[in-house]
């Protein structure tokens, strides 16, 4: 039998916050966080560091370079330096927060560039209700992609709505499916 790996380091997972409803973010009520006010406080503007001690997740690391809702994300800047986040993490496991409506962009984006962070077991997930709400799926959704970052092997998942896919074995019309199946339910 193979001897299970000692809990260490090596299975941090450094967590890239990005904004969107797993966060509470709605641009048409707040409007983006300046990136000066973001640098300065952070933990004021996020609450997965909260969700995660809140449900037993005590080794973690967390940066939040941008909070928005993922509708204003562009390539060029957002994704690019998500990109260059992910691949300069010391972390080999990475969870990306972000915004559903445009998940599927950023997957394809780092779909498209993931030789930069080969070796790395990275999963993006989001929520479909807000936090606030009694009824919301962000605490399970983070629950997910903390749980695929551990037990997968190296690559890019999405763990959304009780599912994982993974990026290999997801083609775009793949995903476009499940995406809206798991839409769906909510």
């Amino acid at each position: 039998s193979m001897p299970v790996e000692r809990y260490s380091n090596r299975r941090r997972i450094h967590f890239i916050i990005t904004g969107g409803t797993i966060d509470d973010i709605d641009l048409s009520k707040a409007g983006p966080v300046s990136e000066v006010e973001l640098a300065r406080n952070p933990h004021l503007y996020t609450l997965i560091p909260a969700m995660l001690e809140n449900g037993g997740v005590t080794d973690f690391t967390w940066e939040a370079p941008f909070i928005k809702d993922s509708r204003v994300l562009t390539d060029e800047g957002d994704r690019t330096e998500l990109l260059g986040l992910i691949r300069d993490s010391p972390s080999k496991r990475v969870v990306v927060t972000h915004g559903t409506y445009t998940l599927n962009k950023t997957f394809d984006f780092l779909l498209a560039h993931r030789r930069e962070f080969k070796g790395k077991t990275v999963v993006l997930t989001g929520a479909f209700r807000p936090p606030s709400e009694a009824n919301s799926d962000a605490q399970f959704a983070l629950g997910m992609a903390n749980a695929t970052a551990l037990t997968h092997k190296p690559g890019l998942y999405i763990a959304l709505g009780g599912s994982v896919v993974a990026a290999d074995s997801a083609t775009r019309q793949r995903f476009n499916k499940f995406f809206s199946t798991v839409k769906s339910r909510f």
